[in-house]
C-alpha cells in the first residue's frame, strides 16, 4: 500500500493515453486539489457522464504499462487549437479526478471492491503495543551466544567476529482487532517496512493498518464511506484529525489478488493537529493497551452499530473538531448545537410521556371555552407542543447525565447560557462583542469535548485511560469548562470604587 506522498512522487508527471480514446494522450499530475490531466487529442473528446451531476469515467494506461482509472472525474476547460494551413485541430482537454485509482486489476470488473485497507496518521497511538523491543546482549552465557549465531543468514567460515552487544527483536503479532458489524468484518493488523540496512544501521518500522472486508462487492463510495465513519471514531478519541495517509482496495477476500492503491485529491492531508498538552499521546488514550485489546473490539463494535442513530450528529462533530485547532469561529457553536439537536433518542428521553401533552391541551381548551376566550385548540396545541422541543440546558442536562461523573447543574446552566449568548449574537450578525469574544474558544472546546465524551462513555469507553489518566476528551472538557468558570468569576466581582465623599 503506497502512501498519499509516495503516490504524488510516483505521479509528479507522468506520460498517459486514453484507453477509450483513439489518439488521444497526455500528462497526468497528482499534487492535491491542483491534480489535473491534460489531454489533447486529434478529434473531439467527448465524455459520458455517469448521472446528473456530470461527473464520467476516465481509463488510462501509463508509459509503463500501468492501468489507472479517473473516477469521478470532470472536465475544468477545454477547446481546440488549429495551428497552422491544413493541419488538423488539436482538441485539448483539462480533467479534474475526485478519486484515482492506481491499478485497476484491484478492482471487480464492474468496478467494485470487496476489501479496503487504510492507514492514519497517530493511528499506532491507539494500539501502544511493544511491536519492538531492544535486549542487551552483554553477558549472555555461551549456549545463548551459540543459539544465537544459529540464527544468522551467513555461515561458514566468512562468519567474522560475532559478540552481541544489543539485539533487536521485531515481533511478528497476530490480528490486533477483529470483529464484525452487520455486513463488514473489521480489523487492525500490523505492517511494517524492514530492511537491513547496511553493515553500520538497521532499519525497522511497524505500523498498524485497519481493514474493512464485506460480504458481497461495493461500490467505492460505499467503501469510503464506511471508511470515513471509522476514521470518525479516532478523530473523537484524539479529539484532533487524523489525516488518511494510505488507502488501498481489494476486488476479492483473496489475500493474493491484485490491490489498487486510491489517491483522493479532495481531503485535506496536512490538516492542523491539536498541540501542546493536547496534543495526541498513548498516555491520554483509553483501551489502548495489549490486555484491553478485547475491551476496546467490544466497545469499537458498539459504537459503529450507533451509526445510523447517530451519523448527523457524529458528521457535524467532526467538523467541528477538524476546525477548532486552526481558528475561532462562533459559527462552530452553531454547528455543535444542531449536532445536538440532530440526537433523536436524547430528545425523545425528555419529551414529555404519551398521552401528558393531548390532557394539557384538553384542559387548556376547557378553560378558554368556559372563558368564552374563543381560542381554537389547534392553537392550543401547536403552542404546547413547543414544549416538546427540549431547550438546549435540558439537552445538555440529558448529555451530562450519561458521562462519569455526571455534570453538575450549575456547569449545565454555564455552558447552556453561554451557548445561547454566542449563538444569538452569531445569528444576528455583526461582531461579537469584547465580553462574549474570549467566551467562544473555551465554550466550543468543553460543548465539543461533551459530545464527544457522550458518544463514547455512553458506548462503554471508560473516562480514564489504560495509563490511568484523564481521556483526552476529558482534558478538553475540564480546561474548557474552568476557563469559562474563571472568566464567570470575572464578571461577578464588583469593582471597588476609589472615590470617598
Amino acid at each position: 500500500m503506497d502512501t498519499f506522498d509516495e503516490i504524488e512522487r510516483k505521479f509528479e508527471r507522468y506520460p498517459v493515453r486514453l484507453l477509450d480514446h483513439e489518439g488521444a494522450s497526455g500528462v497526468l499530475r497528482l499534487e492535491g486539489d491542483r491534480s489535473q490531466l491534460d489531454v489533447t487529442s486529434g478529434s473531439h473528446l467527448h465524455f459520458e457522464r455517469s448521472d446528473d451531476n456530470g461527473w464520467f469515467d476516465v481509463r488510462l494506461r501509463g508509459s509503463d504499462g500501468r492501468d489507472l482509472l479517473l473516477h469521478h472525474a470532470l472536465t475544468t476547460r477545454s477547446g481546440s487549437h488549429h495551428w497552422s494551413e491544413g493541419s488538423a485541430d488539436a482538441h485539448v482537454a483539462s480533467i479534474y479526478p475526485n478519486i484515482v485509482v492506481d491499478d485497476v486489476r484491484g478492482l471487480t470488473s464492474d468496478g467494485a471492491v470487496q476489501v479496503v485497507q487504510f492507514q492514519l496518521k497517530g493511528l499506532h497511538n491507539f494500539f501502544y503495543y511493544d511491536f519492538t523491543e531492544s535486549l542487551r546482549g552483554f553477558g549472555a552465557t555461551p549456549e545463548q551466544v551459540e543459539a544465537l549465531r544459529s540464527l544468522r543468514y551467513k555461515s561458514g567460515d566468512d562468519d567474522g567476529p560475532f559478540a552481541p552487544r544489543e539485539i533487536y527483536v521485531v515481533h511478528d503479532f497476530p490480528v490486533l482487532i477483529d470483529f464484525r458489524v452487520e455486513d463488514r468484518a473489521y480489523q487492525v493488523w500490523q505492517g511494517g517496512r524492514f530492511t537491513s540496512g547496511s553493515v553500520v544501521s538497521v532499519n525497522a518500522m511497524t505500523y498498524p493498518v485497519a481493514s474493512i472486508a464485506f460480504d458481497h462487492p461495493v461500490d467505492i463510495e460505499s467503501a469510503l464511506d464506511r471508511v470515513w465513519e471509522w476514521r470518525r471514531f479516532y478523530a473523537q478519541m484524539a479529539m484532533s484529525p487524523l489525516p488518511l495517509e494510505a488507502i488501498a482496495v481489494r476486488g476479492s477476500l483473496d489475500v493474493k489478488a491484485p490491490t489498487a492503491n486510491l489517491y483522493l485529491p479532495n481531503i485535506d492531508q496536512h490538516p492542523v493537529e491539536a498541540d501542546g498538552l493536547n496534543k495526541l499521546s498513548p498516555r491520554h488514550l483509553a483501551l489502548n493497551f495489549w490486555k484491553d485489546r478485547q475491551a476496546l473490539s467490544d466497545c469499537m463494535t458498539k459504537w459503529l452499530e450507533c451509526e445510523n442513530d447517530r451519523r448527523r450528529f457524529r458528521v457535524r462533530v467532526d467538523r467541528v473538531i477538524e476546525r477548532m485547532n486552526r481558528r475561532v469561529d462562533p459559527n462552530d457553536l452553531v454547528e455543535i448545537g444542531s449536532a445536538v439537536d440532530s440526537l433523536s433518542t436524547l430528545a425523545a428521553n425528555l419529551q414529555l410521556p404519551n398521552g401528558v401533552l393531548s390532557k394539557m391541551v384538553d384542559a387548556a381548551h376547557a378553560v378558554a371555552e368556559e372563558g368564552k376566550a374563543g381560542i381554537d385548540r389547534d392553537r392550543i396545541s401547536g403552542l404546547l407542543g413547543s414544549l416538546q422541543r427540549p431547550s438546549l440546558a435540558k439537552r445538555f442536562t440529558g448529555l451530562g447525565a450519561e458521562i462519569d461523573p455526571p455534570l453538575e447543574k450549575k456547569d449545565v446552566d454555564l455552558l447552556a447560557k453561554t451557548a445561547a449568548q454566542i449563538r444569538n449574537a452569531s445569528a444576528h450578525g455583526g461582531a461579537i462583542s469584547d465580553q462574549i469574544q474570549p467566551r467562544v474558544a473555551p465554550a466550543i472546546q468543553a460543548i465539543t469535548a461533551l459530545c464527544v465524551r457522550f458518544d463514547l462513555e455512553t458506548c462503554g469507553f471508560p473516562s480514564r485511560s489504560s495509563a490511568d489518566a484523564r481521556v483526552i476528551s476529558k482534558v478538553r472538557f475540564d480546561d474548557g469548562l474552568n476557563h469559562l468558570k474563571s472568566l464567570e468569576r470575572k464578571v461577578e466581582q464588583k469593582p471597588v470604587s476609589l472615590l470617598t465623599k
